[in-house]
């Protein structure tokens, strides 16, 4: 991952959200062929890379609902899966933002459902 940056675009039509996977590796663009079970597509969700292998991609909206789930995508073999956690996950939320530190990884704020603003 230190020469590439992965993007996740998103952006909403008609109360739809359409997505497109992109990788610019050595300044060239291109959409990645992955395997698994992808995420849908989604807006306002956040991207963040652990051990420098995998992305956990977690939250936003698809333009309909308010997400709280997490997906993983492994860089070295392009395979997504959806990960399952143990304990209360945080309120679906979009907007939000997300930071790895350590082997945590702290949610904070973001807007959910009814235009609720979380701290």
């Amino acid at each position: 991952l230190s020469r590439s940056v992965w993007t996740k675009t998103s952006f909403r039509y008609q109360r739809r959200v359409r997505g497109t996977f992109r990788l610019l590796d050595s300044m060239t663009w291109s959409v990645p062929i992955t395997t698994g079970s992808a995420p849908r597509p989604r807006a306002g969700h956040t991207c963040n890379v652990v051990n420098d292998t995998k992305l956990l991609v977690w939250g936003g909206g698809d333009g309909e609902n308010y997400l709280n789930d997490l997906y993983i995508l492994d860089s070295e073999t392009m395979s997504w899966s959806q990960a399952y956690t143990a304990g209360t996950s945080p309120c679906a939320r979009s907007r939000h933002t997300a930071t790895l530190y350590g082997n945590k990884l702290f949610v904070i704020a973001g807007g959910g459902e009814s235009g609720r603003v979380y701290n």
